[in-house]
């Protein structure tokens, strides 16, 4: 009875070895593990090989020899790396990254716009609105344009789960220009609107800005489906999009003195220190037909700048297609790439 079952194994064990191994070779290769034989005899490795490969001998050996021990286990297979690309050929992805380029468009202008505000902010409240507020009210508006970004983002996160981020940046910069547009209209003398609107200028561009690092990752996963990465180079992208969008830092406070020396003739790097000092003596001429001048300049390069910045940023944020179902797509791609890919586990 023993050997008739012992045949039975035997006859069942080959019929899988010979007639099924490509389907189990296929499933398991999958999986990145095959299926692999021992035989053994004691407590010594015999023979071994892969499932497909165990030949009529070892089977006999299994069926009428108690001493050999016949044991199936799983082998993982070593994981081919990546291919490493060079910087050039990354350069050369990025390149064809459409919605990749738009965005550095988009957010070197709000780089620039965000440090133009910080470098010229003082100088704004000097000129348009010092002899008209007091000094508690200038550091009370000072002290707003930094703390109320901060504040605001909690608001604006909610709002993009609601809506999306890419309606609420292009809700922004449309709120941008018509503030823009509507403080240039009412002119510089309408005090409470000119503090309204400096503040407000500041809050929504830095709000603007802390929001782009959600599209950034949106981007990454763009990256991701379109390259066919195993791994996302989420750290590598945000870093690109810094090195890109740096120079809108350095030419800020460039092109705003060159452009209020320009209209006024007022250069801040050669102002004289004495005129600071409070005298008995009446002042010159030009100094006093200076001032309405600048006033005038300060408050042209306060409107012209957002409504000049918010025009080139719904241009190119218009060409920006990351979003809606072009989004769910990107998102549902990278999900199935991720569950395609089985997690590695290490054992200690």
């Amino acid at each position: 009875m023993d050997f008739l079952w012992e045949t039975c194994c035997l006859c069942f064990l080959l019929a899988i070895n010979n007639h099924c191994c490509r389907l189990h070779c296929f499933d398991w290769s999958r999986k990145k593990e095959r299926l692999r034989w021992e035989l053994r005899r004691g407590s010594s490795a015999s023979t071994q090989g892969e499932l497909g490969t165990l030949s009529w001998r070892e089977g006999f050996m299994v069926a009428f020899y108690p001493s050999f021990s016949f044991r199936l286990y799983i082998e993982k297979l070593s994981v081919p790396q990546e291919k490493r690309i060079t910087l050039a050929e990354y350069l050369q992805q990025l390149s064809r990254h459409r919605n990749f380029l738009w965005f550095v468009c988009m957010n070197l202008v709000q780089v620039f716009h965000c440090h133009f505000n910080s470098n010229f902010f003082p100088l704004f409240l000097e000129h348009l609105l010092s002899d008209q507020i007091s000094v508690s009210t200038g550091s009370f508006l000072l002290g707003v344009s930094y703390i109320a970004p901060h504040l605001n983002n909690l608001y604006f996160l909610s709002l993009c789960r609601r809506c999306g981020v890419y309606a609420v940046v292009r809700g922004l910069f449309f709120l941008k220009l018509a503030l823009s547009v509507v403080m240039l209209l009412a002119g510089p003398d309408q005090v409470y609107l000119l503090c309204i609107f400096i503040a407000s200028n500041r809050v929504f561009t830095e709000g603007t800005c802390k929001l782009l690092n959600l599209v950034v990752t949106d981007l990454v996963d763009e990256d991701l489906v379109l390259n066919r990465r195993k791994q996302a180079a989420s750290a590598l992208l945000f870093g690109m999009v810094a090195l890109v969008t740096k120079p809108g830092q350095t030419f800020a406070p460039l092109i705003g003195t060159w452009l209020l020396c320009a209209y006024t003739g007022y250069d801040i790097f050669q102002r004289n220190p004495l005129n600071n000092v409070v005298s008995a003596q009446p002042k010159l001429e030009s100094a006093a037909a200076l001032e309405p001048t600048l006033r005038q300049g300060c408050f042209y390069l306060l409107v012209f700048v957002p409504i000049v910045c918010a025009l080139l940023q719904l241009l190119s944020w218009s060409q920006f297609s990351l979003h809606g179902k072009r989004l769910q797509v990107v998102k549902a791609q990278r999900q199935n790439l991720t569950q395609g890919q089985a997690p590695e586990v290490k054992t200690i």
